[in-house]
């Protein structure tokens, strides 16, 4: 938003004449919700009196010139379609004021107030990416095009491009189709768990793929494998008990042990939904895979002594499990405890081997090979993000969420459009009367009375 320069070189901050407009619009609406009924402003009496300051300028010579407005684009399609050329010829001082004055009356505090959360939602993510000017403006238009696609509001959209570009870099601003194809698959899997919302989703995403190794620096394969990781998520959620959000913070505590030991992303998600058969879920399940997978690697004192007295060692195991996977290193472990004599004895080698932390887990691994195969083989290829999305957005409350969305959208249009005039107004008429008060104080003390405090 330009700043409102007067000729002469005195430049008005248009951020707090905005926030004082914004003041106002607060005060209406709150007398709309006192009196539940319309609230009728007149503005013909703010408005006379403006062309009359207007006329006494002239006369006395003084020159309160706009030096420049920086009008926006218009947007494109609906009402607002054309609105900018049309607006071009307020840019006079006494024009603009009328414009200002007959927008707060329209009762535009609510758009003030949702442009205003937009265009601090668009410089957060300028000052983290330092994208600016025409590409900044594109963040913004995909961000209102995602709360119209998928519900909510563009300043959560602002949010989700915000967390992405902090975490996986400021990289993947430079590829806009990369950056929305993530994006919308954020969006994508916050409609599989209600739990999540669009925050929840761009963390669970983000934070599995950086656990997991992907490659940020590389666009197309953040890109691609986001549509990857929340398929694999949601089938997740579907073949198993554990939610979208269980699983995403357990994967925060085991992620780069299974990534480390060469465990794929979608064995890694089979194991948690055994865990989960087993009530063990969230960061707790992933405490206890985490130690099952690095005990695998590295037993030692007593039980790696009964290993070897069941014909077979850690350095065996650890093999298996970074070649083949969890299940073929757990069967291996099974078949050697074939050799153990009583429940109790087995008890007693899993605590040995695995501590207290992973001896539940490693039982239900033990005992669950048939049904981590099943599970791996579910997670694997599918598109369960999109089909369970696709599902959940066909409620009359997504709908509603959508339709929220589109009108919080105009709203934004619309302040992209009058936010450079209303400051204009602001700044023409504050620097008008601190040159002509004393000789026009009456029109003065009746627009101190009738704008409060604008001025």
């Amino acid at each position: 938003m330009a700043d409102f320069t007067i000729e002469g070189g005195l430049v008005i901050n248009s951020s707090a004449a905005l926030q004082a407009v914004s003041n106002i619009g607060r005060k209406i609406d709150e007398m709309f919700v006192k009196l539940n009924k319309p609230i009728d402003f007149d503005t013909k009496p703010a408005e006379e009196d403006l062309k009359r300051l207007a006329k006494e300028a002239d006369t006395i010579e003084v020159n309160a010139k706009v030096g420049k407005i920086d009008l926006p684009d218009a947007p494109k399609g609906g009402f607002l379609d054309g609105i900018g050329g049309s607006l071009a010829g307020l840019v006079s001082p006494a024009g603009l004021a009328t414009a200002g004055i007959a927008a707060l009356g329209a009762g535009l505090a609510a758009t003030f107030e949702i442009g205003k959360e937009f265009e601090t939602g668009l410089q957060a993510v300028s000052a983290v990416t330092g994208v600016t000017g025409s590409a900044l403006e594109d963040i913004g238009d995909r961000a209102q095009n995602l709360a119209a696609q998928f519900g909510g509001s563009a300043k959560e959209q602002l949010e989700v491009f915000q967390t992405t570009l902090s975490k996986i870099g400021p990289q993947l601003a430079q590829d806009s189709g990369a950056l929305t194809t993530f994006a919308e698959n954020v969006n994508v899997l916050s409609k599989t768990d209600s739990a999540l919302g669009a925050a929840g989703a761009v963390d669970a995403l983000t934070g599995a793929m950086l656990q997991f190794g992907v490659n940020v620096n590389d666009s197309n394969e953040v890109a691609r494998e986001s549509g990857r990781f929340i398929n694999v998520l949601a089938a997740s959620a579907a073949v198993g008990s554990a939610s979208v959000s269980d699983v995403a913070g357990a994967i925060a505590v085991v992620g780069a042990t299974a990534k480390n030991a060469n465990v794929s992303f979608e064995e890694t998600n089979a194991a948690l939904q055994v865990l989960a058969s087993k009530s063990l879920t969230g960061s707790q399940a992933g405490t206890a895979l985490t130690a099952v997978v690095n005990k695998l690697q590295s037993a030692s004192g007593p039980a790696a002594a009964q290993l070897k007295k069941m014909g077979t060692s850690s350095e065996e195991l650890g093999k298996i499990l970074t070649t083949q996977g969890i299940g073929p290193a757990m069967e291996k472990l099974k078949g050697g405890m074939d050799t153990l004599g009583s429940t109790s004895e087995k008890n007693a080698f899993l605590v040995s081997l695995f501590g207290e932390t992973g001896v539940n887990a490693a039982a239900a691994l033990l005992s669950g090979g048939e049904q981590l195969k099943e599970f791996t083989k579910g997670v694997t290829g599918t598109t369960a993000a999109t089909d369970q999305a696709a599902i959940n957005m066909a409620t009359l409350s997504e709908r509603i969420s959508r339709g929220t969305a589109a009108l919080q959208n105009i709203a934004i249009d619309t302040y992209r459009v009058l936010a450079p005039i209303l400051s204009s107004v602001i700044g023409v008429i504050s620097d008008a009367f601190g040159k002509v008060q004393a000789a026009i104080a009456p029109i003065f003390t009746k627009l101190t009375k009738t704008f409060g405090e604008v001025f």
